[in-house]
């Protein structure tokens, strides 16, 4: 293993020697290289101020992907090329996104400019490679994780219309060939270990050199994108004496499909797993679309929202809706366990000394199966839960021969509705035996006060999302979501 990581940035290899492992990517630009557009605002991946883009090889092509570096951990920059704000121009020229942002007075305090324009920025890649007309829908998306106080978004909509009708390449664009070549450079080959002021930090390249990293330093902290645990330090002040970064193990990366189902590797991203989401069910999209910002989704992985078994995480009641199967792993043995068996209780799960969850198995869904989720929320982008419901039933002749109700912020781990299931199972589907089964929810839940919300306005939401779903599911001919973007507006840059 090495003592040294490698990435790219500003044109060149830069190499650092053993660093702080959990020195932040926005306290080494702003501290040690001078690079102060990078802001931070919030230092904890919420207002998007410290956005950069962080490109990695895949299938041997760069794909860049928006981050927050206030919450990204440096050493895991290791084999990656890592751009900011200051990169953009070309020739003494402002980048197109740039240029568009001043002619449309995109910008007042010019706080959150920088990260606004990097997060447009990845869009713009991201449409020039799929050569396809850009959405106003996808704009916004794209700036749910970016927050401005002062300008408004009407102006820096336009200006991203604007921009992506231009056809001037930045530096980044006309230099890409060149760039995945120095970046399969320095792609790790071996793993990391750093030991800096008594702090360690391990990235293993294998699944079984991880495996044995967590059986030799049990009270490691396990990292993969950070989104939680980077909170500890930045917010906490926590010293992370042992660090086992788990990011650049590719078979953790990996997604299979088979006629069964798919299997998606721990590592796997929600932006990635979002990509798949349509296969696996139409409604399941709407939903991961709402976890975080675009920036937390590239950096999240479904294995470390499950690991953190938070009673409000939003992936774990859809994944037991869908049966999901953990397949969790030590350098000995490998075992199955279906998700809803892995949350004991708060802040306790199932792993066992030494193991790794190494899997997901979503088996497909029959035929006669009914899916649908609902996530409610303060605010509709980047918000935690107040609850999030997961609703399924199979129905065979009018009759519910399976049932799954599960909800995550409605106890102290992401749990089924046992009763209510019981009440429903074996029942014609119908809204007086809903209305009846939806009674039990009382039993299954208990849930508490807190700023999100009352237990009583917990209690009666759930039942209030039971008796939505039947309503959707009763009338699939009448649209039951709002459309915020009924014309599906394209700018095809024309």
């Amino acid at each position: 293993m090495k003592d040294v990581i490698q990435f790219l940035f500003r044109g060149r290899i830069e190499e650092v020697i053993q660093p702080l492992p959990n020195l932040t990517v926005l306290n080494w630009l702003r501290e040690r290289k001078g690079a102060t557009g990078t802001k931070e605002g919030c230092a904890e991946g919420d207002c998007g101020a410290c956005t950069v883009l962080v490109g990695s090889l895949h299938s041997g092509k760069l794909e860049y992907r928006p981050v927050n570096a206030c919450i990204r951990f440096l050493p895991t920059l290791d084999g990656t090329h890592l751009i900011t704000i200051e990169d953009l121009m070309s020739d003494e020229l402002l980048h197109p996104i740039q240029e568009a942002m001043v002619e449309h007075h995109g910008s007042q305090c010019g706080f959150c400019t920088p990260g606004i324009i990097i997060s447009l920025f990845g869009l713009y890649l991201e449409k020039s490679r799929s050569n396809t007309g850009l959405t106003r829908k996808e704009i916004d998306d794209a700036l749910a994780g970016n927050l401005c106080r002062c300008t408004g978004y009407g102006s820096i909509v336009s200006a991203a219309y604007d921009a992506f009708s231009s056809k001037r390449s930045g530096w980044v664009e006309k230099n890409i060939q060149e760039t995945t070549s120095l970046v399969e450079s320095i792609r790790p080959k071996k793993g990391v270990a750093l030991d800096v002021h008594h702090q360690l930090y391990f990235a293993p390249t294998t699944l079984e050199h991880a495996l044995g990293l967590v059986k030799a330093y049990p009270d490691a902290t396990l990292l993969s994108g950070g989104t939680d645990i980077a909170l500890q330090v930045t917010k906490r002040f926590d010293r992370l004496d042992k660090i086992i970064y788990l990011g650049q193990i590719e078979h953790l990366k990996s997604i299979s499909k088979s006629n069964e189902g798919w299997t998606l590797g721990s590592g796997v991203t929600f932006s990635q797993m979002m990509g798949i989401s349509d296969q696996i069910h139409p409604h399941l999209l709407a939903t991961l679309e709402r976890v975080g910002s675009v920036q937390i989704r590239n950096a999240g992985t479904i294995g470390g929202n499950i690991a953190n078994a938070s009673p409000v995480g939003d992936l774990s009641p859809l994944l037991m809706c869908l049966n999901a199967v953990l397949t969790l792993r030590t350098n000995e043995a490998s075992r199955k366990l279906p998700i809803e068996e892995f949350f004991i209780e708060y802040g306790k799960t199932a792993l066992r000394s030494g193991e790794l969850i190494e899997s997901i198995f979503i088996p497909r869904l029959p035929a006669n199966s009914r899916f649908s989720s609902y996530k409610v929320s303060k605010r509709h982008d980047q918000d935690i839960s107040t609850l999030l419901g997961a609703f399924r039933v199979d129905i065979d002749q009018g009759i519910i021969i399976k049932v799954i109700i599960a909800f995550g912020g409605m106890a102290e781990i992401p749990k089924r509705a046992d009763n209510c299931e019981q009440a429903l199972h074996q029942q014609p589907w119908s809204q007086a035996i809903l209305a009846s089964a939806a009674e039990q929810l009382s039993n299954d839940y208990s849930p508490i006060d807190d700023f999100r919300g009352s237990a009583k306005y917990r209690s009666r939401v759930a039942v209030n999302l039971l008796h939505r779903f039947w309503l959707e599911q009763a009338n699939p001919e009448i649209p039951h979501r709002i459309n915020y973007y009924p014309d599906n507006i394209v700018n095809d840059h024309a």
